[in-house]
């Protein structure tokens, strides 16, 4: 079983400046609504929802979680540990069925039996396979069975299947998930942690002035799992790159990279698998950049790096040497390692704004996905598809 950790999930989306300071401003109201509690409900992935904060920023059960959770790590709101929920690690919800099975032939038809012991011979069995009538009989050497203590002895209870007609004192128990179908080992779901959250004293001035400006820049833009960037963060410094160029006329690269396949990766081995893919690849990227680079995430299969002061011609080669990094990763490190595409795209040569570069890089990510994978593509003058180093 995963150890308890913050599980974050995908609701990203409601996760806004505007949903933020209007869960403070709610909370800062008065006593009553200073802190929110989880009520327990079947309508959301966790078991579990915030009523008040979901009706406010007008979103399903369940995705206030992601406002709140964030706000948490601005140091806005204080968390408070009152359950821990397991989920399933494919889809993430807490709908699970345990399920008990035979330990030889895993079958889920299996039932309690009282077990019986034939002195005589050793035979030992169900009451079933000895009933003949009215009598018991051993079925191995066919003596009756008279007496309780004298010929034979009732064992502890044990598990009988009747698909393979197996004894068995400890059945194989697992996870059955009817939202995805997916089959978990006992010890193989996600700990989910809910929380209680109280406005702070940061939270409070946030509120009252009505803005997060002043609020100290470290807190809130370092993806905590990833420890890189969050998007917004990175968002709002490529802004900055293009106005920087317009005024200064310096210019800079960003890189896409993105895992192939990801959806399908993640079906196939879930989110714990692709959670830790996901560290590793961003530990990968830090330790292959420079102090002035920016590592940050995109989307939850894209990292989104941007490159000051850099050409194409040195986004491309920092991307021939993070796919060859990647590619010499022990497999001990990560089990099937999907493919990588990286698209570069710079400033001026893709245009001088954020949409337009961002477009650009877009365009040369969908090509790279159309390729065999662990490609590269660049800016005009390296138009053509760039195949990285293999092992």
């Amino acid at each position: 079983m995963e150890e308890c950790k913050h599980t974050r999930l995908p609701y990203r989306v409601i996760d806004s400046a505007e949903n933020r300071l209007k869960t403070l401003m709610h909370m800062a109201r008065s006593r009553a609504t200073a802190k929110t509690d989880p009520i327990a409900s079947s309508r959301t992935r966790v078991g579990y929802y915030h009523p008040a904060i979901s009706e406010l920023i007008g979103c399903e059960a369940g995705e206030e979680y992601c406002v709140l959770e964030t706000l948490a790590e601005m140091d806005c709101v204080a968390r408070e540990l009152v359950d821990q929920v397991d989920l399933c690690p494919y889809c993430l919800h807490d709908n699970l069925r345990l399920r008990k099975l035979c330990s030889h032939c895993r079958s889920s038809l299996i039932v309690k039996k009282d077990v019986l012991h034939h002195f005589h011979c050793g035979w030992a069995g169900v009451e079933e396979e000895a009933s003949k009538g009215t009598d018991l009989v051993c079925p191995e050497c066919e003596r009756q069975l008279r007496h309780l203590g004298v010929d034979y002895e009732r064992t502890s209870q044990s598990y009988f299947c009747t698909a393979c007609r197996q004894i068995f004192t400890e059945p194989v128990e697992e996870f059955l998930s009817p939202h995805c179908g997916k089959q978990i080992d006992k010890d193989g779901t996600m700990i989910h942690p809910v929380f209680a959250y109280s406005i702070t004293s940061t939270g409070l001035e946030v509120a009252r002035r009505g803005t997060f400006e002043g609020v100290p820049i470290s807190r809130g833009i370092i993806d905590r799992d990833l420890n890189i960037y969050r998007s917004e963060y990175i968002d709002r410094r490529l802004l900055e790159l293009v106005n920087r160029y317009l005024r200064y006329k310096a210019g800079f690269s960003l890189a896409l990279i993105s895992v192939d396949g990801f959806d399908e990766y993640l079906s196939r081995n879930g989110h714990l698998v692709t959670g830790e893919l996901m560290k590793v690849l961003a530990s990968v990227l830090k330790g292959e950049t420079r102090g002035v680079d920016l590592p940050g995430t995109h989307d939850p299969s894209t990292f989104l790096l941007l490159l000051p002061q850099t050409g194409h011609k040195g986004a491309l080669v920092f991307a021939r040497r993070f796919l060859a990094r990647v590619r010499s990763l022990d497999e001990s490190i990560v089990k099937d390692m999907p493919t990588i595409s990286v698209s570069i795209a710079s400033c001026p040569q893709d245009g001088d704004e954020v949409e337009g570069i961002m477009a650009e890089a877009s365009r040369r990510l969908a090509e790279c996905r159309h390729s065999d994978g662990d490609t590269i593509m660049a800016p005009p003058t390296e138009e053509l598809a760039e195949e990285a180093p293999t092992k």
